[in-house]
């Protein structure tokens, strides 16, 4: 059955008790992926979701349980490569093993967080993509590599709804 309508954002205004609505275009979630590093960054950053519409289809990915678990099975194949970087052959991305090794009691929490069930804050999703996908961050750049623990306990923090309130 075919869709008459293109479904609604709802986008939260200044005023509390005002929403209002946006209509969705249906190549949104297309060029958020396109964009997804842009998007992540400002989410991370902690920019709303809801002020933009690309940036909330984003997150909207982002919530899915699906996404979760693919960013969980990511990093599970991080600390695994950590352990065993050679092997299947040549290295095909470079990695900061060692620091890897020494975030992986962080990195296990990252996980165990993407994979619940519960209510997660948005901003430490994206934080832990931003970390697998920026070329230039800690997991891949040896200049920063020595951030990765912190980057990744902040990510973990972040996951947590707990964090918006205390933040407001």
């Amino acid at each position: 059955m075919a869709r008459l309508h293109q479904p609604l954002l709802l986008f939260a205004s200044n005023d509390p008790l005002r929403v209002t609505t946006r209509r969705r275009h249906p190549w949104d979630r297309l060029v958020a992926k396109w964009r997804s590093l842009t998007l992540d960054s400002q989410l991370a950053e902690g920019f709303q979701a809801d002020t933009d519409r690309l940036r909330l289809v984003r997150a909207e990915v982002l919530s899915l349980p699906r996404t979760r678990l693919e960013l969980a099975r990511e990093w599970e194949m991080v600390m695994d490569r950590s352990v065993r970087p050679h092997r299947g052959g040549r290295v095909r991305i470079p990695l900061q093993y060692r620091q890897i090794r020494l975030a992986e009691t962080a990195i296990r929490r990252l996980v165990a967080g993407l994979r619940s069930g519960r209510a997660i804050n948005v901003q430490g999703v994206a934080m832990a993509s931003l970390l697998l996908t920026d070329g230039t961050g800690p997991l891949y750049n040896p200049a920063r590599a020595g951030e990765l623990r912190g980057f990744v306990n902040s990510a973990v923090d972040h996951l947590d709804p707990m964090t918006l309130l205390r933040s407001a």
